[in-house]
């Protein structure tokens, strides 16, 4: 029942074809930097369809609903009642975000059934304890690193699975040292595989295998620190880029640290990012990479990856002011933040490189409207955040007082931590965007409601089983 109902409010709800956005193209046009995960199930589901997109979304669906049921089954085996296992189940696929992007051509159509698929994998691990368990997990790790890059710190969850509750201290390092090969040959053989058969796939000039993504990743976040000026030489080219960091966003600086709150300082953040990133300096950079006699993605990791180390402490309250950025959707559309943002706005007209921000469509300076549904949603997600994080701390301090981690706690953790490192990960190579937090929620949700079915059963006395006794000795009752 768990998975019909998935289906069928997916579909009632479906428009005629697939929510198209900006990034849409990207994936159809296997663009650089994308991962071979997503562009490969849209080519198969177009074979299918006749060249059409109309498969897109009943697929998605089906998916979403499927992954629903193992997450269903994967709590009741880990000792959830299954009234509270169907629940978590029904509302990780029908809820406003998985069902959002169900209906959307994006990657987070497949990569939310594989967050679910994962916190089953998890629960699974963790209750099973076995190879054959395991070896699914790192298979559903795989297809999340397919789909988005960001999925390769998934492999926390095993970690935290394995030496919390796995209590064959032999087989836990053979067995993750195994099975943690399998994600990485995966990813790379549907890599190799689709740029044989599609050609124009990975930023491979010259060879490089690193995603472009990930190369101008460190000259955005460093547009917007100060650094002290470093010691080249005059004539160096590295000036041209380090010149175009320093004076070109010195007025964006001063508008993000000035903000009235930590919001809208993000808020400006997030968007004069994606102007570092995608849109600003390109002459610039081209001048001063045919001089330095690399390519434009070398020439800006250098520099960037410079100024970041010139400035370790700056570097680091940046990427956690966009960790934290993360777990607070509706900065300047929450009724407490309009009033200020518009005011603010206002006050300092013109923006810096408000002209080009208007020219890409980005929403720097348009006037803010507030949201009803902000008063509701950012609770959830600071409280998610938080809960989560208490479970992994919980979890930690087992270890350290050498005490039996149960596998509802193992869970729980290992699902914490895989959302914390994912937008950790996303805060220090991407831009702090609303759906990249979004996509991690629901991952975040499952983990606390294993967390609290840990509670429950940690404030019920009750005495082990016979198979706990006879896996955990003495300690099963930890």
């Amino acid at each position: 029942m768990v998975g019909l109902t998935v289906v069928a409010v997916t579909l009632a709800t479906a428009p005629d074809t697939p929510e198209v956005q900006l990034d849409s193209s990207t994936y159809l046009q296997f663009a650089p930097a994308r991962p071979a995960g997503y562009p490969v199930f849209l080519k198969a589901l177009m074979s299918l369809g006749g060249g059409g997109t109309t498969l897109i979304i009943p697929v998605q669906a089906v998916l979403l609903g499927l992954c629903c049921v193992y997450l269903t089954l994967a709590l009741q085996n880990l000792g959830l009642w299954w009234p509270v296992a169907a629940c978590a189940g029904l509302l990780a696929g029908v809820n406003p975000v998985s069902v959002k992007y169900a209906h959307a051509l994006l990657s987070e159509g497949l990569f939310i059934p594989a967050t679910i698929a994962l916190a089953a994998a998890t629960a699974n691990a963790a209750s099973r304890q076995t190879a054959g368990s395991l070896f699914i997990l790192m298979a559903v790790i795989a297809l999340a690193w397919s789909v988005r890059q960001i999925g390769g710190v998934f492999i926390v969850a095993p970690v935290l699975v394995i030496f919390g509750c796995w209590r064959n201290i032999a087989t836990r390092w053979t067995t993750l040292f195994i099975c943690a090969v399998v994600p990485v040959l995966s990813v790379y053989a549907l890599d190799a595989a689709a740029h044989s058969v599609w050609g124009k796939y990975w930023n491979q000039s010259e060879g490089e295998v690193v995603p472009s993504i990930v190369k101008v990743a460190p000259f955005s976040k460093a547009a917007m620190i100060d650094a002290p000026p470093p010691d080249w030489a005059k004539d160096d080219p590295r000036w041209i880029l380090e010149n175009l960091l320093e004076e070109g966003f010195r007025p964006v600086r001063a508008l993000i640290a000035e903000a009235p709150t930590h919001d809208i300082g993000t808020h400006f953040s997030l968007y004069y990012e994606m102007i570092a990133y995608h849109h600003y300096g390109w002459d610039e950079r081209h001048i001063a990479a045919e001089a330095m006699g690399v390519t434009t993605d070398q020439a800006v990791w250098e520099v960037g990856v410079d100024r970041l180390r010139r400035a370790p402490l700056a570097a680091m309250a940046f990427f956690l002011r966009d960790y934290l950025a993360l777990w607070r959707p509706f900065k300047v559309r929450n009724p407490a933040a309009v009033g200020l943002y518009n005011a603010y706005v206002e006050s300092r007209r013109p923006l810096p490189l408000e002209r080009l921000a208007r020219e890409e469509s980005l929403p720097i300076g348009m006037h803010a409207e507030p949201s009803r549904i902000a008063v509701f949603v950012r609770p959830v997600f600071a409280g998610i955040g938080l809960f989560s994080l208490a479970l992994i701390l919980a979890w930690m301090w087992r270890m350290a007082a050498r005490r039996v981690v149960p596998p509802l706690l193992a869970a729980a953790a290992g699902m914490a931590a895989s959302v914390h490192a994912a937008h950790f990960g996303v805060a220090v190579t991407h831009q702090a965007m609303p759906r990249y937090s979004e996509t991690m929620i629901v991952l975040g949700f499952v983990a606390c409601v294993a967390g609290l079915a840990w509670l429950v059963t940690e404030a019920l006395p009750r005495r082990s089983t016979p198979s706990e006794r006879a896996r955990y000795g003495r300690r099963a009752n930890g």
